[in-house]
């Protein structure tokens, strides 16, 4: 599992030579900023199936504005066997989303009022 913050010290932690190193039937999950691995070590450590699964629960590229519309990836993650990927979310439980679901409704009236000031400004 990689759950750590992205830091000078922990981008690119995981690079191909160290995903060589996972049991084959080892199951990648990553959580933390897709930063931590290397994007092309990750597409083709599953490619060539070194190991048994992977979880994503990253992002690498973000949207600059809201036309803007990415898919996370220049690489067809989706496309590979046993790769199950999820835009950012692991974040999102009931109580996360009990907890912001007030502003998240405050928010929503305010756009639809044509206001741009923000609950969480």
């Amino acid at each position: 599992m990689v759950a750590c913050p992205l830091t000078r010290e922990t981008k690119s932690m995981l690079i191909r030579e160290r995903l060589r190193l996972l049991n084959p039937n080892a199951i990648r999950l990553n959580v933390a900023r897709a930063e931590i691995v290397e994007k092309p070590a990750v597409f083709e450590a599953r490619s060539d199936r070194w190991s048994a699964a992977a979880a994503l629960d990253i992002w690498y590229g973000y949207p600059a504005h809201a036309d803007e519309r990415l898919h996370g990836s220049q690489y067809p993650f989706h496309e590979l066997p046993n790769v199950f990927a999820t835009p950012h979310s692991s974040v999102w439980t009931a109580r996360t989303i009990a907890r912001h679901a007030p502003q998240m409704a405050a928010n929503l009236d305010r756009f639809a009022r044509g206001s741009r000031s923000s609950a969480w400004s």
